[in-house]
């Protein structure tokens, strides 16, 4: 079922996590990053792009935010929300903000 995400304010600290990564095996948490300049996680959709086409998906936008990020400039405050599967939490571990 297609959901909208629900978004926190640009700037807002990232809340405290532990994932597994897909790649390496092990698990990692955002302390594990706390000596970098950033982190982008990012939960990806084999079918993830909005209804009807409107907003094609080309990864521009993530690529001029992280841009942006990264060479100290301001990133664009108008943010559209993804839509697309939820993520589903096990009962009891949702986090603070879900």
């Amino acid at each position: 079922m297609a959901q909208q995400s629900r978004m926190l304010a640009l700037g807002t600290a990232a809340p405290g996590f532990v994932l597994p990564d897909a790649v390496s095996g092990r698990t990692i948490g955002l302390e594990d990053f706390a000596s970098s300049p950033a982190l982008l996680v990012t939960f990806i959709c084999n079918h993830a792009s909005r209804p009807g086409g409107k907003i094609p998906v080309t990864g521009a936008d993530l690529r001029a935010a992280a841009t942006a990020l990264l060479t100290n400039r301001p990133i664009a405050a108008e943010q559209i929300p993804s839509i697309g599967c939820s993520l589903k939490w096990k009962a009891g571990q949702e986090p603070d903000w879900g």
